[in-house]
């Protein structure tokens, strides 16, 4: 079961008004979203999520929900409604102005993926399915898979690769370079676990999950469609709006703050803001261990 990172204090963040309209970028397995829902009173909630499958799932759980367009479900209840856009976070314009919402209050961003989606992804269950293909696509529409950069890519664009979305840097990422590239063509996972096997000899410590993190960040442009879609937010955050956005590595964090910078500078938010946050206690890593890179970046926004 998935348990998502900070569930309890976004909730007690929420400070929901009556009407309020809320964004959950990333549905996932849908307990931030469940959250947010039980606490609404009236209003309207959209959950993002690029993954038909997650929609599937939550569809599925009740016989109220209807299609309202192309790729989007809704379910009323009350004076409340809840849609389901199975779209990339990035479109936020286009499905919100679909659904006539042109101001929003709070926006909530889980850049986390659920165990059961990672599995799911050929090639990125490096623990279980060693005969899977080197994909990591998160949509078939992508044309580029992790096989495809590792033996394409020249060294120097594998050294930004790696040391953009995985903070690997100087011999260890020399190391790492010259092993793919002796051992290319690479096609299936155990190809790549077995050029990383000496790794430890290496000194070079949690190797495997990172080169993967580094891959499917690339295939997916997550670094790039993050900064797409946060650059959109100041259209929809007005006054006493508040986006919330839970990072999970250093190049999502950058990314956020470098655009929380600029909007300090525009004077979009306060003074201060851009590089606070919040980092798990000790009682939510013990419910969920991989949440110990998690952090919680929250800005109020001033118009």
């Amino acid at each position: 079961m998935h348990i998502p990172v900070f569930k309890n204090r976004i909730a007690e963040l929420l400070n929901l008004s009556k009407d309020a309209v809320v964004v959950d970028a990333t549905l996932g397995a849908g307990g931030h979203s469940f959250e947010i829902w039980e606490q609404m009173i009236s209003g309207k909630l959209v959950s993002f999520d690029v993954d038909k499958h997650a929609i599937e799932r939550l569809v599925a759980l009740d016989s109220g929900w209807q299609e309202f367009t192309a790729g989007v479900w809704a379910l009323h209840e009350g004076t409340k409604t809840w849609y389901l856009a199975n779209a990339n976070f990035k479109n936020i314009a286009t499905i919100l102005r679909s659904l006539a919402i042109h101001k929003v209050d709070v926006v909530l961003a889980d850049l986390g993926w659920s165990t059961d989606q990672l599995g799911a992804i050929a090639g990125l269950s490096y623990s279980k399915d060693l005969d899977a293909q080197l994909d990591m696509r998160f949509s078939p529409e992508l044309q580029v898979t992790a096989a495809d950069l590792l033996n394409n890519l020249s060294r120097d664009q594998l050294k930004t690769l790696f040391e953009g979305n995985a903070d690997i840097y100087g011999k260890q990422c020399f190391w790492l370079i010259e092993k793919i590239v002796q051992g290319r063509p690479l096609s299936k996972v155990s190809d790549l676990l077995k050029i990383l096997e000496d790794a430890d000899k290496s000194g070079i410590e949690n190797l495997v999950p990172r080169v993967f993190q580094a891959l499917r960040i690339a295939v997916n442009s997550e670094l790039s469609t993050l900064q797409s879609f946060l650059s959109e937010i100041p259209r929809y955050l007005g006054r006493g709006g508040r986006l919330m956005v839970i990072t999970f590595h250093s190049g999502e964090e950058k990314v956020v703050e470098r655009l929380a910078a600029e909007w300090q500078k525009q004077g979009v938010i306060a003074k201060n803001q851009q590089a606070s946050y919040l980092r798990p206690t000790v009682d939510e890593l013990k419910e969920n261990i991989s949440a110990r890179s998690a952090k919680l970046y929250i800005y109020e926004f001033l118009r």
